[in-house]
């Protein structure tokens, strides 16, 4: 069983950086980070499975934002990158993980990697027909 519920996560949430719930919580999150590496329920399509679907991922999403932030209150950069590029890679769309991927790359001295991720946002949203202010 894997605790990323909301209860597990709000548990994590209240206690220090070496908890035992909080490394609990980001085993849990290792460990569903490699067995969901693609998109969730695949090939169901019915209407409730698509809902279901966008649950799973929001759910995930705010799991991995969570991972993210406790990673780098451990200072474990290496893993706090992996964890948003998860994020990314899971919802696109979502401008918030991009910024928190450019700014663990600043803080780890990695310039040339945040000026990728920060072009690799603005086409992603060119490509998408946002307008132009959001991504110059």
């Amino acid at each position: 069983q894997i605790p990323l519920s909301l209860r597990a996560r709000e548990g994590a949430k209240e206690t220090d950086k070496h908890s035992p719930a909080r490394l609990k919580f980001l085993d849990a999150l290792r460990h569903l980070l490699t067995v969901y590496s693609g998109p969730l329920l695949p090939g169901i399509p019915m209407a409730w499975a698509e809902l279901e679907r966008t649950a799973l991922e929001e759910t995930l999403f705010d799991s991995i934002r969570l991972g993210v932030t406790y990673a780098r209150e451990g200072r474990h950069w290496e893993e706090a990158i992996a964890f948003a590029l998860q994020g990314v890679r899971l919802l696109p769309w979502e401008s918030e993980m991009h910024c928190l991927l450019i700014e663990l790359f600043l803080e780890t001295a990695q310039r040339g990697a945040a000026i990728r991720q920060y072009r690799s946002l603005q086409t992603f949203l060119r490509l998408q027909a946002y307008p132009k202010e959001i991504y110059s």
